[in-house]
């Protein structure tokens, strides 16, 4: 007879492991399959070369909401950063460096541009501010007669209108804007819009110049990191580290972890969900599936194209989802040396981005 649970989740990365673990804690029965032999996902420590171990895609934390580090108690379960926060070093020719922390800029810069970008980034978390209550929120739906959405939007619409007036106006204006042009209204300096462009578009697939990169950047300043917006975190361990305390709740809280169980099918009855087959040929049981996999793969490959409608298909299978980063991890003998940078500040995050149509037509 097939094992049944309250709940299964599909895939063992961050949100699979975040998703297990609430649902644990909400008393349900849940198991977490992972496809792969480890945890983790995108969010892993490997050992690259003999004694040095890196997080092998993501590499710092930025999206860590202080509420789920609070919910599921992950500072008890190991979590812990190797670095307060970071500054940013925007590298340039001939040592002519800038120092990058929030809203503070260091090195050779005009004092008219320093001044500018502290009351844009000011201005800019005060936007962000109004946003980050959205994002613990389920995404309304614009049906008139679903009253808990209008109920949401209207707590959005109150939100922009405690802003004042200006503001309110300054954010709508902005909104759907590109980073470069409101880069370029308030700022001269080269060196500091590539930096705050390349962060503005950093995993996305877009490039300074693309319709809505300043709402991404919004996001990232809205994005609930533990502690203040904004602030750069190499987790201790590195990205593995985050991983293991997020195991750690999520088996404290009693789920059921299998890795190398990769899922073939999500079992459909009555057009209902009902559990999972493996690859292995096991089924195992369930009226509530999680998936963190992406939303083609779990309707089209899980779920199957002839239980959805054919817009719905048509829709999932037009999804574009071309890589927009390559990473190569290096090990190194040593510091590397750059000409005007002493090995304090070598220790912060080097950036080569030397201006924002760089970052475009890196893009």
């Amino acid at each position: 007879m097939a094992a049944s649970f309250d709940a299964i989740v599909i895939g063992g990365g961050h949100n699979g492991l975040v998703a297990a673990g609430y649902l644990a804690k909400a008393g349900k029965r849940v198991m977490l399959l992972e496809a792969d032999a480890q945890l983790g996902g995108a969010a892993r420590t490997v050992e690259i070369a003999p004694g040095f171990r890196v997080s092998e895609i993501a590499h710092l934390v930025t999206h860590l909401s202080a509420r789920v580090v609070k919910d599921l108690e992950l500072e008890r379960h190991g979590l812990s950063f190797a670095a307060p926060d970071l500054a940013t070093i925007a590298l340039a020719s001939g040592g002519r460096h800038l120092t990058i922390s929030r809203g503070e800029v260091g090195g050779e810069i005009a004092e008219a541009d320093a001044v500018a970008w502290q009351k844009l980034h000011a201005r800019l978390l005060r936007f962000a501010g109004v946003l980050a209550p959205l994002m613990a929120e389920t995404p309304p739906r614009l049906d008139p007669g679903d009253r808990a959405s209008g109920l949401r939007l209207g707590r959005l619409g109150l939100s922009l209108r405690r802003m004042g007036r200006p503001d309110m106006r300054e954010l709508l204006r902005l909104v759907l804007m590109n980073i470069a042009d409101v880069l370029n209204e308030e700022i001269g300096d080269d060196r500091l819009k590539g930096a705050i462009a390349f962060d503005a578009v950093l995993g996305t697939a877009s490039g300074p110049l693309s319709p809505g990169s300043l709402l991404s950047y919004l996001y990232r300043l809205a994005g609930g990191v533990v502690g203040p917006a904004e602030r750069v975190l190499p987790p201790k361990g590195g990205m593995g580290g985050v991983i293991m305390a997020l195991e750690s709740a999520a088996r404290a809280a009693t789920v059921e972890i299998r890795t190398s169980a990769p899922v073939a099918r999500i079992l459909i009855e009555g057009l209902r969900a009902k559990g999972v087959r493996l690859t292995s040929g096991e089924e195992i049981r369930s009226d509530t599936i999680v998936s963190a996999a992406n939303p083609r793969s779990t309707l089209i490959d899980l779920v199957g194209a002839r239980y959805l409608e054919t817009d719905h298909v048509r829709r999932l299978q037009s999804i574009r989802m071309k890589g927009a980063a390559a990473k190569l991890n290096i090990a190194l003998d040593g510091l590397p040396e750059f000409s005007g940078l002493d090995a304090k500040r070598s220790a912060g995050r080097l950036l080569i981005a030397p201006s924002a149509r760089a970052v475009e037509r890196a893009f």
